[in-house]
């Protein structure tokens, strides 16, 4: 089951993996796509919108939101580095569940790494700005204050 959180994260829900298998992610291939195991236990409640029963294949309701909490993964290590170009434009992962010490059920986060620079950087101006606006608040007192005094 898969499922978009937002155009650069995708959560994939894999379920009795016994033999190593391909992910292919059908978007244009960029060697910054990264996949990531989630840790939390997911709940099965996701609507489901689209069954593909010839593929094994189902696909959840979009959540669309995005989190700076993403951030994160400029810090975590990606479950593989095998990624591939695959069918000549897509991304793709060979999962070999045993060797990535997988189990037969678990969640796979595909992930735009560059995104969680972009959280970084918004961190950064937003810092910034509130520095910028504390100063001049800061200077207009400093200057009454210099007023009072004379």
């Amino acid at each position: 089951t898969f499922s978009k959180i937002n155009p650069t994260k995708y959560q994939v829900r894999v379920k009795r993996a016994k033999r190593p298998f391909w992910l292919v992610f059908s978007e244009t291939f960029h060697n910054q796509w990264r996949l990531y195991q989630k840790s939390k236990i997911e709940d099965e409640s996701q609507e489901i919108v689209a069954d593909y029963p010839q593929l094994g294949i189902k696909e959840a309701r979009y959540e669309i939101k995005f989190t700076p909490l993403d951030i994160k993964y400029l810090f975590r290590k990606s479950l593989t580095d095998d990624h591939y170009l695959v069918n000549g434009y897509a991304n793709g992962w060979y999962i070999e569940p045993e060797k990535l010490g997988l189990r037969e059920n678990f969640t796979l986060i595909l992930y735009f790494w560059p995104q969680s620079l972009f959280y970084l950087g918004l961190g950064i101006s937003g810092l910034t700005f509130l520095g910028c606006i504390g100063g001049c608040f800061l200077k207009s007192r400093w200057k009454k204050s210099d007023l009072r005094k004379l």
